[in-house]
């Protein structure tokens, strides 16, 4: 990462799994199966180094109203490949 890029952190709650984002693009999972509780936490690791954080107060550079309908689409087409026993289906 470099100076003056937007790195954001995201929780999808369907597959319990982090991602991370820079610049508003996805990189893509980072770590699956993490269930708990969850801290907002930052890293510096120079002297004099600055950050500025955004936990929702304004606009996200990543567009996660976009992501969060492709994983409902997902969620859904899952659901619909669902064989379902037709035993189990009330007459």
């Amino acid at each position: 990462f470099n100076t003056g890029d937007v790195v954001g952190c995201g929780y999808n709650f369907h597959t319990h799994s982090v991602f991370f984002t820079k610049n508003g693009k996805n990189l893509g999972k980072a770590f699956e199966g993490m269930r708990g509780v969850f801290y907002p936490t930052i890293s510096l690791h120079s002297l004099g180094e600055l950050v500025r954080v955004n936990l929702g107060t304004s606009a996200f550079m990543f567009d996660i109203e976009a992501y969060r309908k492709s994983e409902m689409k997902s969620l859904a087409s899952r659901i619909q490949r669902t064989p379902v026993d037709r035993a189990c289906i009330s007459p």
